[in-house]
């Protein structure tokens, strides 16, 4: 499928505004993320990751995430840190019919604020799903997830901002 005209769009067309705005460049390439034979138009950029896919003919966005990045498997990981107090949040989204939808979530928490997370009891939580859980639990729960590889792009390119 030929992404040309929403690339050659990006910065005019008032559709993508949120997508763009604020960043002075947008990086592109293409993955088949849900291995049907037909690529998708990977949009990354300081905001996150958007994702375009043919269906039914028209180019629709399918997933548009912050703090985000593709996975090898099509996976869509988001990983935010945070302070006060200090904290790691994750999400998983896969593609479910025609859009991305949330598989799970993880956190932590680091209420000593002493820059190590550890067990339960030390002044740290986990959670999985928003329910707090054990430290061994979380960290056998979230290894699949921190152990894949992030997606590999086809024919990457840049779009730089107009006037940057």
């Amino acid at each position: 499928m030929d992404y040309a005209e929403l690339l050659a769009d990006l910065y005019e067309n008032d559709a993508y505004h949120e997508i763009v705005e604020g960043c002075d460049q947008i990086d592109y390439g293409y993955y088949d993320v849900n291995r049907d034979g037909t690529e998708e138009l990977i949009l990354t950029s300081v905001r996150g990751i958007t994702i375009f896919s043919y269906q039914d003919g028209e180019c629709r966005e399918i997933c548009r995430e912050p703090y985000s990045i593709l996975l090898e498997n099509g996976w869509v990981w988001y990983h935010r840190p945070g302070v006060a107090p200090m904290h790691d949040d994750y999400q998983v989204f896969v593609l479910e019919g025609a859009e991305y939808q949330r598989m799970c979530t993880f956190a932590r928490y680091d209420w000593d604020q002493d820059g190590a997370y550890a067990e339960n009891g030390n002044g740290d939580t986990y959670y999985y799903n928003e329910e707090e859980i054990v430290r061994q639990e979380w960290d056998a729960l979230i290894q699949p997830y921190i152990n894949a590889e992030e997606a590999v792009l086809q024919d990457r390119g840049i779009i730089i901002a107009p006037n940057s």
